[in-house]
């Protein structure tokens, strides 16, 4: 079954839709979506068609996906506001076979290692709120953490900054000394996290993550 959530957008365009069982036809093209496996992600891209948003996912043996509903400037309320749709969904079933681009489907733990590894590029906080939570964490201590907050370089990561050149120790001493906000993914802080024994998730919970 193939469950519809809808995206209103004013556009001057017609769009024709039904959907029976696996197959979702629109504008006349059949969609088979019977390979998507349970759990796993095929970007709305794979169809090829400009009314298909965001990912498409299977989940309790249904498959889910929006699309765009357009409508005109003096639409009733239903079209500005229409409701999902699941099973079929208008129209008759049928038409041209369509082409779906099968080779960027996602298995669930691809696409979650995905997730992690773009919410670690953009995850950052300010080295206040760092220090804060390396404190609160118990893996600095309290005069570490105030020091560490000032732009010193903390005790505990001493052993990571002896073990580097003396040229790289004095240019780590200054980035750290005039960073105001910390990158998740900073060479400097995977350096550091190994010095205390932070893993990996640990990290990811200081940054923030649930």
């Amino acid at each position: 079954m193939i469950e519809i959530a809808f995206s209103p957008v004013r556009m001057d365009r017609a769009l024709t839709l039904s959907a029976t069982g696996d197959v979702l036809v629109l504008d006349g093209v059949a969609y088979d979506l019977g390979p998507l496996a349970e759990g796993c992600v095929l970007p709305g891209a794979a169809l090829g068609h400009d009314m298909v948003q965001g990912d498409i996912t299977r989940a309790g043996g249904t498959i889910r996906l929006t699309l765009l509903r357009p409508h005109g400037e003096e639409a009733a309320e239903a079209d500005r506001f229409p409701a999902p749709l699941q099973g079929a969904a208008g129209g008759t079933p049928g038409g041209i076979p369509g082409t779906v681009d099968w080779a960027l489907l996602q298995s669930a733990e691809a696409r979650a290692a995905a997730d992690l590894e773009a919410w670690r590029d953009g995850a950052r906080m300010s080295r206040t709120a760092f220090c804060l939570a390396l404190a609160g964490a118990g893996l600095l201590s309290g005069a570490e953490a105030v020091a560490a907050a000032r732009g010193e370089i903390p005790a505990a990561f001493a052993p990571v900054l002896g073990s580097l050149p003396p040229a790289q120790q004095t240019e780590l001493g200054i980035r750290w000394a005039a960073m105001t906000e910390i990158e998740r993914l900073n060479p400097f802080i995977a350096l550091v996290a190994g010095a205390v024994a932070i893993t990996p998730e640990a990290l990811d919970t200081i940054f923030g993550r649930g």
